[in-house]
């Protein structure tokens, strides 16, 4: 039996699709009602979720270049939108906190430790959209080094310096950031 219309489908799913569209001229090459009015050229893309986005410009090869580069961040899986790029590392790392709650007390200890002694003094700020490989390296150097940035004081009122961190401790502190990096994505 059919369901009814209302029941089954709540929304339109968007089919991932882009392409540039000349805005003041229609198909059969007469004028639009938008003829000379703002910018010519329209790229629209459609993501993964059926979210559409556009940008209109004056030119049709900034256009095209905007859509380009839309496009290989697509199938690299390195597109953001705008709502995910006002996310910060330090918003995220909250986040992934509360997922581990549930781990043993010292796990999360330790986890608390990583992320408010090492990540946080020097990515808490940082927008998911400005972490890059170059960024994260010079991070990791600056550990091994004893030049990289702590917090003030430690969870039991110490005072923190920093110093040269053993291979181990650099490399939790890398994978803590990248776990809370993949689960942001």
């Amino acid at each position: 039996m059919n369901e009814p219309q209302s029941e089954s489908k709540t929304s339109t799913k968007r089919n991932r699709r882009s392409g540039i569209e000349d805005r003041w001229y229609r198909r059969d090459g007469s004028k639009s009602t938008k003829y000379g009015i703002k910018s010519r050229w329209q790229a629209r893309f459609v993501v993964h979720e059926g979210h559409e986005h556009m940008k209109v410009d004056a030119d049709r090869e900034d256009a095209q270049a905007f859509l380009d580069q839309n496009a290989a961040d697509l199938v690299t899986e390195k597109f953001v939108g705008k709502a995910a790029s006002t996310r910060t590392v330090g918003s995220e790392s909250g986040e992934w906190m509360k997922h581990r709650e549930h781990l043993k007390p010292k796990t999360v200890a330790g986890y608390h430790s990583l992320l408010d002694g090492l990540v946080q003094p020097t990515r808490k700020n940082v927008a998911l959209t400005e972490v890059d490989y170059a960024g994260v390296s010079s991070w990791v150097t600056a550990m091994h080094q004893g030049t990289h940035a702590v917090a003030t004081h430690d969870g039991q009122g110490r005072a923190m310096v920093a110093r040269k961190l053993s291979a181990s401790r650099v490399i939790q502190a890398h994978q803590v950031l990248k776990q809370v990096l993949d689960e942001a994505v």
